[in-house]
């Protein structure tokens, strides 16, 4: 096989992250690894064949979180997206609620695969991490704990209230847990849209 970046040159390293050939010159060494440039800069897997994914199949894909990163070759992100559907899954067994988490990571995952996709029609470098969503949770973990911890009670205030008086879905003054878990969820989508687009008019300020 020849060198990735240099069809005439016989490729001697594979890079560890992207798999693709390197000469002499194109691989660079780091903790004892070999690395392409690209790879080396970002610490994650970079897509180098320029192949688009398909749009179809893309779509197919996402019906299933974590799956569609998957046909990209972000099997690291895939994992943790897939992880975190399951558990979902299984804590909505639990805890009402997360069925509406269930949908929000479905949403996310879609629209993000497509964001993705577009990052690979541009020839923007796609890493396989998820240094996003860490800084994302990091950012917005103050209201995301709050009202998760406001479900949890109100989760259990429901069931408390059913093993007490063998109610319905309704529990005392008329207060609708499901209700409310709806509301919360809307609350805290629009607080986190208005905080980034404040975020956003504020880089711009700085820009100018």
């Amino acid at each position: 096989m020849n060198c990735h970046n240099h069809p005439l040159r016989q490729g001697v390293n594979t890079c560890c992250k992207c798999g693709c050939w390197l000469c002499d010159e194109c691989s660079s060494e780091r903790e004892g690894r070999i690395y392409c440039k690209d790879c080396g800069e970002t610490g994650g897997c970079v897509r180098r064949d320029g192949k688009v994914p398909n749009i179809v199949l893309l779509l197919l894909f996402s019906g299933i979180p974590g799956a569609n990163y998957m046909y990209m070759g972000l099997i690291k992100r895939g994992l943790f997206v897939l992880v975190t559907f399951f558990l979902c899954i299984y804590l909505a067994g639990i805890f009402n609620f997360f069925g509406f988490v269930i949908a929000g990571v479905v949403i996310t995952s879609f629209f993000d695969g497509l964001r993705i996709r577009r990052k690979f029609i541009t020839g923007d470098p796609v890493s396989d991490d998820i240094d996003d969503l860490k800084a994302f949770f990091a950012a917005y973990k103050t209201p995301i704990i709050g009202v998760t911890a406001l479900l949890v009670v109100m989760e259990f205030v429901q069931n408390t209230a059913r093993w007490a008086f063998r109610g319905g879905g309704v529990i005392h003054h008329g207060v609708n847990p499901q209700a409310v878990a709806a509301i919360a969820v809307i609350a805290l989508g629009v607080y986190l849209l208005s905080k980034s687009r404040k975020g956003k008019k504020s880089k711009d300020r700085d820009l100018q």
